[in-house]
């Protein structure tokens, strides 16, 4: 396969798997059937903290077997949790279904990049990874916002909620099939013991064996946990604004609008590859500022302000996994990357626990607002610490 056509279907792959037109109006469909702001953030606490248990040993199995089944496997695990919601909107069906999407989240994470990264290595672009997975985010933010725009449509036209999440898990048939037709690549074709428990075993004791020897990678994984384990200001999003009287179609357009932060911020790390440390810290934390700042106010157009705060944590988030990427073997890939997604789900579990505990009634502004202020100070540490190392040579040390 060429490296075009390559990186076109792991484009196509970004966008299909996250075009959907519930996934911005999910949490408002929990509220209408029953579920209040607590409720939802005590969900998407036992949602991390399901993900956190199997993150690490998920991420050795994705170093020894074909990580494009796997990822396969995990499509199938979050298109049935989101028709047990569509079936059963009680709150206890409701955790089971976040507790297969939870596992769809333990087996994907870590494996999708380590996937990607085989991907280019196999047609000698390993050196490109930023800015191709600057590209994926790019359409993986485009399906989210198409799929938004598409829900506040069919919303307005009268389509219920339950229509729109049978939609969605059609919709996997996609991501399925697009996985699938990846050729095969990863070091782990040329190993002939394939998945042992011994094998197992061992490499998940040579990937956090890599973690403890390597401080420098160590930084960029604790950097890389706390801004994915932060990156929720859009889960509150509909909430914040059904509070403030927005209606559903609204939300979705709102929403929309957020998500072209992302997208500012993926060109960036797309056109610049030797972005500094200080610099993405010091964008980090001033847009943030913007986005706490205008959260202070009720007017529900001032929301949009968090797609500035999105463009700079896109940046951040980008370019920490590209250099931690250049940094580590082929042979524990998705292992060490587990460890980063093992502390994101902590520090997920703990965002959550807080904004559900500062909310106020169906109202998670106080919450949010925390989060915005702590997301300005880990910026500010990121500019004066250097946490994030220049740009190296694929395989070459921090």
């Amino acid at each position: 396969m060429t490296p075009t056509r390559l990186r076109r279907r792991l484009i196509a792959l970004g966008f299909v798997d996250e075009f959907s037109p519930l996934y911005a109006i999910v949490t408002v469909y929990f509220a209408e059937n029953g579920l209040d702001a607590a409720q939802i953030s005590i969900l998407f606490a036992l949602w991390a903290g399901t993900g956190i248990v199997f993150e690490v040993p998920s991420g050795a199995l994705a170093d020894r077997v074909d990580r494009r089944v796997l990822l396969a496997v995990s499509f199938v695990l979050r298109a049935a949790g989101i028709a047990l919601w569509m079936i059963d909107p009680r709150f206890e069906t409701v955790l089971i279904g976040a507790a297969l999407w939870a596992l769809h989240s333990a087996l994907a994470s870590g494996a999708f990049e380590a996937m990607i990264h085989d991907q280019l290595a196999a047609v000698g672009e390993a050196d490109r990874y930023q800015a191709v997975m600057g590209r994926i985010h790019q359409a993986s933010v485009g399906g989210i916002a198409s799929g938004s725009l598409l829900g506040a449509g069919l919303l307005s036209l009268g389509v219920g909620f339950e229509a729109l999440g049978w939609f969605t898990v059609v919709a996997h048939l996609g991501s399925i099939a697009l996985v699938l037709a990846l050729p095969k690549a990863g070091a782990i074709e040329d190993d002939p013991e394939g998945l042992t428990w011994a094998s197992w075993w061992r490499t998940l004791r040579s990937g956090l064996d890599l973690v403890r020897r390597r401080p420098s990678i160590r930084r960029v994984l604790v950097l890389g946990a706390l801004l994915e384990g932060t990156y929720l200001m859009d889960e509150y999003v509909p909430l914040v604004a059904d509070a403030r009287g927005a209606g559903d179609s609204t939300i979705s357009i709102l929403y929309f609008v957020i998500l072209l932060g992302p997208i500012l911020g993926d060109e960036l790390v797309v056109r610049v590859e030797h972005l500094s440390g200080r610099f993405i810290g010091a964008l980090l934390a001033a847009s943030y500022v913007v986005a706490t700042t205008a959260l202070l106010f009720d007017a529900i157009p001032a929301l949009a302000a968090i797609a500035i705060a999105y463009a700079g944590h896109e940046v951040a988030w980008v370019v920490s996994d590209a250099r931690v990427q250049a940094a580590i073997d082929d042979d524990t890939r998705a292992t060490v990357l587990s460890v980063r997604s093992l502390g994101a789900g902590i520090t997920g579990m703990a965002t959550f626990a807080a904004i559900g505990a500062l909310a106020s009634a169906t109202d998670p502004t106080p919450g949010v607002i925390g989060l915005g202020v702590v997301l300005v100070v880990i910026g500010g540490i990121v500019a004066a610490a250097r946490i994030i190392p220049p740009a190296v040579p694929e395989g070459v040390e921090a």
